[in-house]
Order: C-alpha cells, then structure tokens, then sequence
C-alpha cells in the first residue's frame, strides 16, 4: 500500500484505511535520515521530523483506539512497536523542534529520536488497552545515511562496510527480536524500552524530568493539528 509518509495527511489517510480491528500488533519502522541540507515538506515541516516521527504520531493516534478490537484471540492486548532508538539522554530544544535554526542534521535526526519515545510513553498512559513498546535496534548495516553521504559515494560504502564488520546484521537483530515481540511477560509492561540484544534499558531521563513529556506531547499535538486541521 503506497504512501507518503513525509505527509500526516497521508499518513492519517492510510491509518484511516487499515483494518486495524483484527489486527495483534503494528510495527512502525519507517523512517528517513535527515540531510545535509534542511528540507521542508509540502506540508511545512522539516523532513525527517515529519517523515521518521510525525507520521508514527498520526498513524498511532489513528490504529491505537480501534487495533484488535474485532480479533479472534483473546486474553492478550494488541502490541503497538516503535522503533526510533529511546534511551540515552537527548535534549530537545523547544526553541527550534523543525531545525529552522542553525541546521545540523544530527540535531534534527536527533528531534525525532525525543518525539518517538514520547509517543511511546504518551500512548502508554492514554490507551490501556493497548500495550506499546519502544524499540532501540543501534547501528545496523542500512542506507538510511544515503540522504547524509550519497546514494553511490564512497563514504558510504566504506561507512557500510564498517558498519557490517562492527555491528549486527538486520539478520543476527531479527533473531534477538522477533522472540521479543510475542513474549507473553511483555502483557504488563506497556510502556518498556527494549535495546538491540531485546534487553530492557531505561527511558531518557531528561524526557520523565520536569515537564518535557508532557511539552513534547504539547508540541506534536500542535504541529498535528495546525496541519490535519
């Protein structure tokens, strides 16, 4: 089913068409690299923000009331999965979420990394009925940084390269996770953070501080709505 996910028109039209009813779990891994260059939707935001976080917002808030409502199988909640690297101890400057300041592509690849463990935890506390997980698979041999270092650049390929003798393999990530996915002790822990070894972590400290939840949330709900109005 094509679709582009640069656009939350889009991809709230998408989610709207899927029979989420029947379905056990949505996995969302999509998702862009930001450029060297700032790029801008046609729907004004920057790329990557609304490509690898803001569609996941729109499409979950769309499927999180409806999945598995109609499914044959009870007794085990639907499984909402984001992969979008929670963990650590990013900062979001609310100041700048679209970049449109001093643009460095690792600070707005950065934004999206804050606004899909929000969305985590957010869905989480807002629907019960479902759980939902963050997902951190690390560095794994891909070409998301195309968009960074050029389709056919040597950058890349020796980037690739690298990468494949250092890290895992989508292969050796998928035998980890895939268990993970149907465990039966992940019914009570909505709301968990998995690393790439399928081991819980900690969620960003800096995100559960103060109120920067509860902004991001503010944040992504405003940037929606001005857009799907």
């Amino acid at each position: 089913m094509p679709v582009d996910l640069s656009s939350l028109i889009s991809a709230r039209a998408a989610a709207r068409d899927l029979a989420a009813e029947s379905f056990d779990a949505v996995l969302l891994t999509h998702g862009i690299y930001a450029g060297q260059t700032r790029e801008v939707t046609a729907e004004g935001l920057e790329k990557d923000l609304a490509t690898s976080a803001m569609s996941r917002w729109v499409i979950l808030r769309e499927l999180a009331p409806r999945v598995g409502r109609e499914r044959p199988t009870a007794g085990q909640k639907p499984r909402l999965f984001v992969w979008g690297f929670p963990g650590g101890e990013r900062e979001l400057d609310f100041t700048n979420i679209d970049s449109s300041r001093d643009y460095r592509w690792q600070t707005a690849h950065s934004n999206t990394v804050v606004f899909n463990e929000a969305l985590v935890h957010d869905t989480a506390a807002r629907f019960p009925d479902v759980s939902v997980f963050g997902m951190n698979p690390g560095i794994i041999s891909t070409n998301i940084m195309s968009g960074v270092l050029g389709q056919s650049s040597m950058k890349l390929r020796a980037q690739q390269a690298l990468i494949g003798l250092l890290f895992q393999s989508p292969d050796t990530y998928a035998k980890k996770v895939i268990p993970l996915l149907v465990h039966p002790e992940l019914e009570d822990r909505s709301g968990s953070l998995f690393n790439r070894n399928a081991q819980p972590i900690e969620p960003n400290p800096w995100l559960l501080a103060n109120d920067n939840l509860e902004r991001v949330v503010q944040a992504a709900q405003t940037m929606s709505a001005e857009i799907l109005a």
